[in-house]
């Protein structure tokens, strides 16, 4: 291989090293939790769709140590099949589960909508709400560990991130579960504002200087607008680094490539810099990948 083609590769062996130090660094300071506060906690799902997850995350959430008050599922309205599928499994479930009808959205994404709706039932019993996403399988310390620091005092917001667990030997599974997992052991930079809408915890305090409703109203992200205006605010943001939480990965590449796509349109919008890193550092593999391919023949020479 020429010095140019040594040139073209170095940018992605330093990426792959700096992915390996931030995974060696994740593993040697991870620690389980192992503090528990009791607590009155709502969980707001917006859901659409058909939903095939859902009965797996109600056995989840029906599993916690730290049991919830009550689950509200938000959907668009009653012709949306969430909304059958959710009052289907709610008249067997031991969570307390009530459906919320949010309307269409005009202003803002339908999950915001959704949210939106959600918030409104929020009333004063509630100590911690938590934001969460349908296709996760939370393990039972889930619910305690993003709800113990707000409980406790000693934040305001507390979030995690989803490890995608492939069900099949699939091209398109493999390759999201390897990028996504990738990007879960990378240091959690003050500086990008991260927060995750799959897995988000707010106190009431929070709530209310945020104006979560009223910020949600306007967007297409609901965890890139909370993460940023949350430093705006000078809120305390936890990121619970053992909280990488099992996200079934199991599409074909075609919706692979919507997810994907979609994601990085939404970060380029509302973290430019994020954006451009992770761009940076995906380029420079595929660059070497080429480089690679194209002289494969001559190393088999």
């Amino acid at each position: 291989m020429s010095l140019t083609h040594l040139l073209l590769v170095a940018p992605a062996f330093l990426v792959a090293a700096a992915g390996l130090l931030a995974g060696l660094v994740f593993l040697f300071r991870l620690s389980l939790p192992r503090v528990q506060r009791a607590g009155s906690v709502t969980l707001i799902l917006p859901l659409t769709g058909h939903a095939p997850g859902l009965g797996g995350l109600l056995r989840a959430l029906e599993a916690q140590t730290l049991p919830a008050r009550r689950l509200l599922v938000c959907v668009e309205d009653a012709r949306d099949p969430a909304c059958a599928r959710a009052a289907q499994l709610a008249s067997g479930a031991r969570l307390p589960i009530e459906i919320v009808i949010a309307g269409q959205a005009t202003r803002c994404a339908q999950k915001c909508c959704n949210q939106i709706a959600g918030l409104a039932r929020i009333d004063a019993d509630d100590e911690v709400v938590v934001l969460c996403d349908a296709d996760i399988l939370p393990p039972p310390w889930w619910l305690s560990a993003l709800a113990t620091p707000i409980l406790d005092g000693s934040a305001d917001i507390v979030t995690g991130y989803r490890w995608p667990t492939p069900g099949a030997l699939r091209l398109a599974s493999q390759l999201v579960a390897a990028i996504d997992r990738g990007i879960a052991l990378l240091p959690r930079l003050a500086t990008f504002h991260v927060t995750w809408g799959g897995s988000l915890a707010l106190s009431p305090h929070a709530i209310e200087k945020l104006g979560v409703a009223q910020l949600l109203a306007g967007t297409l992200s609901d965890d890139c607008s909370i993460g940023e205006q949350a430093a705006t605010a000078g809120l305390r943001v936890l990121t619970r680094r053992a909280l990488l939480v099992p996200t079934p990965a199991s599409d074909g590449l075609a919706a692979v490539w919507r997810f994907g796509r979609r994601q990085y349109q939404i970060i380029r919008v509302y973290r430019l810099p994020l954006w451009s890193l992770a761009c940076l550092a995906l380029s420079a593999r595929v660059l070497a990948w080429l480089v690679l391919l194209a002289n494969l023949g001559q190393w088999w020479a």
